[in-house]
């Protein structure tokens, strides 16, 4: 991770970044723990780092209704970066990934933060990115990738590993990406105005992003 983190910052530095692409200094937000599951082998942890920059675009919403049910859908744009290998405080080996959503997302769901229903809207952004690691991995031949959702968000914890979250390369211009819309606040308890009422809360708590204070795994 070292190695990699140097050789992106002297790209940076000398103006050798690829064509096309913007390095990015995303910020700490939480850490989701969960396994990989296979069954037909043990159960392998799996981080993934909840972090955060302004070059992704904002969530949005929009009103919904189901079944007579009114609610809110969540759209939550995002990047993720690519595998690596990190080590825990048992020296084993955890693959961990970061996922990168806007500021304002991620303000929305740290526990304590400023939505009402804070912990509905993590378990959707974390269930985004969860899906994005198992699309990843299934793009790259790996079709039996899955990620168990029951997944826990560590007490105290901001990042896996380091001070620093890891240096993200972003496309310049990238190509307009359909976004799966999911259902946040209200979506099932019939509770009005849930995400949108939060969303105008957390511009301010986007600002300041305190740390997590969810029950350890």
């Amino acid at each position: 991770r070292e190695e990699q983190e140097a050789y992106i910052r002297q790209m940076e530095g000398e103006g050798n970044v690829p064509a096309g692409k913007d390095a990015v200094h995303p910020k700490a937000g939480y850490v989701v723990k969960t396994h990989k599951t296979d069954k037909d082998k043990k159960p392998e942890k799996v981080w993934v780092n909840i972090v955060h920059h302004e070059k992704v675009d904002e969530p949005t919403f929009e009103a919904t209704e189901r079944d007579g049910v009114k609610g809110t859908a969540w759209r939550l744009p995002h990047s993720l970066g690519p595998p690596r290998m990190e080590k825990d405080k048992r020296d084993s080996v955890v693959t961990t990934f970061d996922c990168c959503f806007h500021p304002r997302a991620v303000a929305m769901t740290l526990p304590g933060g400023a939505a009402r229903d804070t912990a509905r809207l993590r378990e959707v952004l974390v269930n985004t990115a969860l899906e994005a690691v198992e699309n990843g991995a299934r793009a790259q031949g790996q079709p039996n990738y899955t990620l168990d959702r029951e997944f826990h968000v560590l007490k105290g914890v901001d990042y896996k590993v380091g001070a620093q979250p890891q240096t993200m390369l972003f496309p310049k211009n990238p190509a307009p990406v359909e976004v799966a819309s999911r259902d946040g606040a209200g979506a099932k308890g019939g509770a009005k105005g849930g995400a949108k009422g939060a969303a105008a809360k957390a511009s301010a708590a986007a600002a300041k992003v305190a740390k997590p204070g969810a029950p350890a795994p």
